[in-house]
């Protein structure tokens, strides 16, 4: 990608929160027991930080190189996504949070579809 110039998005950064999509019909329960051990991780690291989880995953994002792009209705957690750089996660945190990698592709998980089963090509 690096090559071509083409700068890779990360898409739904949140989605190893334990809220996300969890609203009836949106998915989130699908691969629920797939996340429990890495939000365990994203909690224990965003409070050594003091931080929201959301926040940790953004900058985590960030420190890949990846653009992100955020969504939010609410001022408070626009301002808070915004203002990812006022923390700094430790090269022991970013190992911690680099080892839940699970190629599991979780934003996808919706209608109660596992993304795994719909694409077989991705296991």
């Amino acid at each position: 990608m690096t090559e071509h110039s083409i700068a890779p998005i990360a898409y739904s950064p949140l989605a190893p929160l334990s809220n996300w999509r969890m609203k009836k019909g949106q998915g989130g329960d699908v691969l629920a027991e797939k996340k429990q051990s890495a939000q365990a991780v994203i909690e224990e690291v965003a409070d050594e930080l003091g931080i929201s989880q959301a926040k940790l995953l953004l900058r985590w994002v960030l420190e890949w190189g990846y653009g992100v792009l955020t969504r939010s209705t609410k001022p408070e957690r626009i301002k808070s996504n915004i203002n990812v750089f006022d923390f700094e996660i430790s090269a022991t945190q970013m190992d911690r949070l680099n080892a839940l990698n699970q190629n599991q592709p979780f934003a996808w998980a919706a209608s109660g579809v596992d993304p795994m089963e719909a694409a077989p090509a991705l296991k």
